[in-house]
């Protein structure tokens, strides 16, 4: 076998295994959709035969204009907006810093060598 041939090859093998985890990937997405979708539907129909106005698998209401009413698998929670949003800043921030530490850190270490 020549390096060319052998070269050919390993590009196929490359394009079989890329091919093989985008078919995986996409496959257990739509089995995970399916999945959802199913249990969903059971959900509906039953609450539906046994007349049963509210969710229990999941169910999401807007109270107003800053909160949220989340039913998940009978569970209640309720969220707002306003925390939510702070929380989410004080993470940006913390991450930030994080990455900004290390930078320096890398930079250091570079420069040292």
């Amino acid at each position: 076998m020549s390096r060319i041939e052998r070269k050919k090859l390993k590009q196929m093998q490359k394009k079989r295994k890329i091919k093989n985890i985008i078919k995986m990937t996409t496959s257990f997405i739509f089995i995970i959709f399916l999945l959802i979708l199913g249990v969903l539907t059971v959900d509906r129909n039953n609450r539906n035969m046994f007349l049963h106005k509210e969710s229990k698998l999941f169910n999401c209401k807007k109270m107003d204009d800053n909160n949220y009413k989340i039913i998940f698998c009978g569970e209640v929670y309720d969220f707002d907006k306003e925390k939510i949003a702070v929380y989410i800043s004080k993470s940006k921030n913390t991450i930030k810093k994080e990455i900004d530490f290390i930078r320096k850190f890398v930079k250091e270490k570079n420069t040292a060598e």
